[in-house]
């Protein structure tokens, strides 16, 4: 079945040579109306086209989701297709390559054992409920979770450790880019202590607290509060410190 006729002066004699270009084929030559000349020419392989239609597109996303949640078997030439990185593998990497080149914010890196997940990949990941069932959806972004840089969600984590005496660790994270605050309350609800308001682009964050107020003053045995506040996100976790 061919799939494009395309007519040129490949040899320069003046006359026209015809290329015609084949689905699932080898190309072939006709020099000036005449015998083929020289061997079949090899069709491209256009790395990220799972599908096979020309195009980089969501059609090629979604091959490639199913074949990651194990709902579809490719074939080899499908697979050669699919390898954006041409690692050899098709896999979550691959996934976001392709994604990438949709958006226009990068290529198919041969060789690359990495792909940047942005927030823009992330929405793009999300929006496959358009296509796909919601638990699909939600198990792939799981597999992107586990092998991205950034988030796919905002959670603050329990400090560790806890009880403390005298330092503690809190992690968060956030998906989007966002003015961030973090801060600790008695519980009477009155802040004693700010660790951080500032702009936070998206990604996972470490902060320390030292058991000390904003005056630089150690304070008493109890439980506090610790609050994350990103966007629309508002997160209230309980710690103890002991002396």
């Amino acid at each position: 079945m061919s799939a494009a006729v395309k007519l040129g002066d490949v040899n320069g004699d003046g006359v026209l040579d015809v290329v015609i270009a084949n689905y699932g084929e080898q190309s072939v030559l006709f020099v000036g109306n005449s015998e083929p000349k020289g061997g079949p020419v090899e069709p491209e392989v256009l790395r990220g086209d799972a599908d096979g239609d020309g195009e980089i597109d969501v059609t090629d996303v979604l091959v490639l989701v199913n074949h990651i949640l194990g709902h579809v078997l490719l074939d080899e030439e499908t697979m050669d297709r699919a390898d954006c990185n041409d690692d050899g593998q098709v896999d979550i990497l691959d996934a976001i390559g392709i994604v990438n080149v949709i958006l226009g914010m990068g290529e198919c890196n041969p060789g690359g054992s990495k792909a940047e997940i942005t927030p823009e990949v992330l929405r793009f990941f999300t929006s496959l409920g358009d296509f796909l069932p919601a638990e699909d959806v939600d198990r792939f972004m799981a597999i992107v979770s586990r092998n991205g840089t950034i988030p796919i969600c905002c959670s603050l984590s329990q400090n560790y450790p806890n009880p403390f005496n005298p330092e503690t660790r809190i992690d968060f994270q956030i998906p989007t880019a966002e003015m961030v605050n973090v801060s600790i309350f008695n519980t009477l609800g009155q802040s004693v202590r700010t660790l951080t308001h500032s702009a936070h682009e998206a990604g996972m964050y470490t902060l320390q607290w030292d058991g000390c107020n904003d005056c630089g003053r150690r304070l008493p045995s109890g439980v506090y509060l610790y609050q994350l506040k990103a966007g629309h996100y508002t997160i209230t976790k309980k710690m103890m410190l002991m002396k």
